[in-house]
């Protein structure tokens, strides 16, 4: 394995790399990502222990890539067609006025940017602490000696300033500024003096003023032409959830609403400004990140009896589904016509309301936004399981639910006009019948908020257990026929709480209860 083990300065054991020069940001979007032949076996790549010492709840992939450009060098050709035919958005030659600082803008030297390795981030998130890696991405045809293959490298790491925050779930989403990360080499990343970022508006680099109000506003104003990298969103213990500038390395803006504890969140698969979240107040709250709005909540008279620990996007993004602690799995319907779907529409236009008579001229509606209250899901039903439901997804329209009492089932939800009507009461009856499909045995897995995982085009399915193992299955094979894979390491001992695929699903990475992080690559 290239490398060998350090301890970085910002708490977590890295593989060693070559110092890296200024980044060149590509907004790519891993989206249609072919169909392709399950792999035989992942092989471990490289961990890393933050020294945070918590429990990591949660990991997130960001669906851009982008390269790392040597100071002194300007991009001059974009990836092959046939690499571009697998994203979404198309790269660009980096602007002179956007390169980043060391970059020569008078240099007469150029590289071909295919030579810079392909990366991706991911964040991990425990305790107080999120955390941002690098891992290489896999291209085909390429020139470059790095690969997935290899571990991956800390790039950021930020704290909350409440040591009592506890995050429990981290995504990426909607844009930040259009310019490159801005991270640096190596070195001086990691060798800061105030290499940890807070997260607090309050808390400025160096002897930075206080953020003006103006200027905070202002930020969410023009959020509507931002293009650049994603941003990336938490949510933990205190139930606000945090919107973060990675290219700035700043606190946006904050959510508020949710009465308790923030346990999920996820984004639209359609519109990369939504973001939903689950809570222990009993809630689901859409979010249009872009004018910091909440859209709609969905609670109520049908709603969940207890706290919701998962939720999910249907692939369409005109459904999701909901899952927790009174053992029924919810789902709601975002179809166009909907109120719910009017009200993203109008979400759109709101622009934040400003007291200050001085900025009436931008302070956009004089109606304030009316957040609807959705309280019947289109189907209700606690015949799959019998104990807390800790985690859900979509996979087309059938639907993979998880359980305490080690088994995680594939079922289809009835949602025909059929099955609606009226109990004998005459009271409305929502739709609640299922069709087991498959049912996927675990072991040494019955503690809850241990969260499974599938690949982007739901060929295999992962999940960790309290023993640091991972197993794998393929979703479509014979219901006989037990997992494809099973991961472990001698230093792997403490309990997996998630695995996620990478967006091209040539890696994997488990999260543990002891702070460590590893990773696998499809053999």
């Amino acid at each position: 394995r290239k490398g060998t083990p350090i301890i970085g300065s910002r708490g977590a054991k890295i593989t060693a790399a070559k110092p890296k020069d200024d980044t060149e940001h590509s907004s790519s979007t891993a989206a249609s990502i072919p169909f392709s032949k399950i792999p035989s076996n992942f092989v471990m790549r490289g961990g890393a222990k933050e020294t945070h010492g918590n429990p990591i709840y949660c990991v997130a992939w960001s669906t851009d890539v982008h390269r790392n450009t040597p100071a002194g060098m300007s991009p001059v050709d974009s990836p092959t067609e046939e690499f571009n035919s697998k994203v979404n958005r198309e790269e660009s030659d980096v602007d002179s006025n956007k390169l980043s600082e060391g970059t020569s803008e008078n240099s007469n030297s150029q590289i071909n940017s295919t030579d810079a390795p392909l990366l991706r981030c991911l964040a991990t998130c425990g305790g107080n602490h999120l955390t941002v890696y690098e891992v290489g991405v896999h291209e085909p045809e390429s020139t470059s000696t790095s690969s997935s293959n290899e571990g991956f490298t800390l790039r950021q790491a930020y704290v909350d300033p409440d040591e009592e925050e506890v995050y429990y779930a981290c995504a990426f989403g909607g844009r930040s500024l259009g310019r490159p990360f801005g991270y640096g080499p190596i070195e001086e990343d990691l060798q800061a003096e105030n290499e940890t970022i807070v997260l607090d508006n309050h808390e400025r680099k160096g002897n930075e003023k206080k953020r003006p109000r103006r200027d905070l506003f202002q930020d969410m104003i023009d959020m509507k032409s931002f293009d650049g990298p994603q941003l990336l969103c938490v949510g933990g213990s205190r139930g606000v959830i945090k919107v973060i500038d990675t290219v700035r390395k700043i606190l946006l803006l904050t959510l508020s609403g949710h009465g308790d504890e923030v346990y999920d969140l996820k984004f639209c698969p359609t519109d990369e400004w939504l973001l939903l979240s689950a809570s222990k107040d009993e809630s689901l709250r859409l979010w249009n990140v872009k004018t910091a709005t909440n859209v709609a909540i969905f609670a109520g008279h049908e709603g969940h009896r207890d706290s919701i620990l998962s939720l999910a996007w249907h692939p369409l993004g005109n459904k999701c589904a909901s899952a927790g602690m009174d053992t029924t799995v919810k789902i709601w319907s975002i179809e166009e016509g909907t109120e719910v779907s009017d009200a993203i529409a109008l979400s759109a236009d709101v622009k934040p309301r400003i007291k200050d008579a001085s900025l009436e001229t931008v302070s956009g509606r004089t109606v304030p936004f009316s957040t609807v209250y959705e309280q019947m899901p289109i189907f209700s039903s606690n015949k799959i399981h019998t104990d807390y439901i800790d985690c859900i997804q979509f996979v087309g329209d059938l639907v993979l639910s998880k359980s305490i009492s080690n088994t995680i089932v594939l079922w289809k939800p009835l949602l025909s006009k059929a099955n609606r009507g009226a109990n004998k009461s005459g009271h409305h009856r929502l739709p609640n019948e299922v069709v087991a499909l498959r049912e996927f045995t675990l072991t040494k897995c019955d503690v809850w908020f241990v969260r499974f995982q599938t690949d982007i085009n739901c060929q295999m399915l992962a999940i960790g257990n309290t023993n640091g193992e991972v197993k794998l299955w393929e979703i479509g094979s014979n219901p006989t026929k037990k997992h494809f894979a099973y991961l472990s390491h001698m230093h792997c001992v403490s309990t997996v709480r998630m695995v996620s695929f990478s967006p091209d699903a040539k890696c994997l990475i488990a999260s543990c209860d002891d702070a460590t992080i590893w990773k696998w690559d499809a053999a």
